[in-house]
C-alpha cells in the first residue's frame, strides 16, 4: 500500500532522465525581496522511506525541488514574490521515486493550500487514501499541508 499515492512502473530510461533532469524546468526566483521557506514531507507507510524526491508547483509551472529524500527531512529553498501573490496558496505535483524497485509514487490535486509563507516550515502529510474536497467541484486530494513551525 502507498496511500493516495499512485504509482507507476518505471524503466532505466526514465531513471537516467529524472537523475539528470531532463525534461524538468527548474525554478529560479528572481528579483528582490527574496524569502525563505522550508517543506517536509511525510510520507504514508510502504513505502521506501530514502528516495527521490521531485515537488511541482502548479502556480509557477515548475521544479521547485529534484533530489534525494528521506521522510520528514526539511527542505529549505529560497522564493520570490511570484509564489506568494494569492495568500500563498499553490497545489503541487510531488514524485517520489524507489529506484530499486523502479516505481514512481505520483500524487497530483488540485485542492488549494497555503504553502508559501516567509521564514515558515510547511509539513506536507500525503494521506492514507485520497479525499474528495466537497463543494469546491469535488476534486479529490492526496494530501494535506499546514504551517506550523519557523525556519530557525
Amino acid at each position: 500500500m502507498a496511500g493516495a499515492f499512485r504509482s507507476y512502473s518505471i524503466n532505466d530510461e526514465r531513471i537516467s532522465n529524472v537523475l539528470n533532469g531532463k525534461g524538468y524546468y527548474h525554478y529560479h526566483p528572481v528579483g528582490s525581496p527574496l524569502y525563505q521557506t522550508g517543506f517536509e514531507i511525510v510520507l504514508p507507510e510502504g513505502v521506501v522511506q530514502n528516495g527521490y524526491l521531485v515537488i511541482d508547483s502548479a502556480k509557477v509551472h515548475s521544479v521547485l525541488y529534484r533530489g534525494d529524500y528521506s521522510n520528514r527531512k526539511t527542505i529549505i529553498f529560497e522564493f520570490d514574490d511570484r509564489l506568494i501573490e494569492e495568500e500563498g496558496f499553490d497545489f503541487l505535483r510531488i514524485e517520489y521515486f524507489d529506484f530499486k524497485k523502479k516505481i514512481i509514487y505520483v500524487c497530483e490535486q488540485q485542492k488549494v493550500f497555503k504553502l508559501w509563507a516567509a521564514g515558515s516550515i510547511v509539513t506536507i502529510t500525503i494521506l492514507p487514501h485520497e479525499k474528495i474536497d466537497e463543494g469546491e467541484g469535488d476534486p479529490t486530494y492526496c494530501y494535506e499541508a499546514n504551517i506550523h513551525k519557523k525556519i530557525n
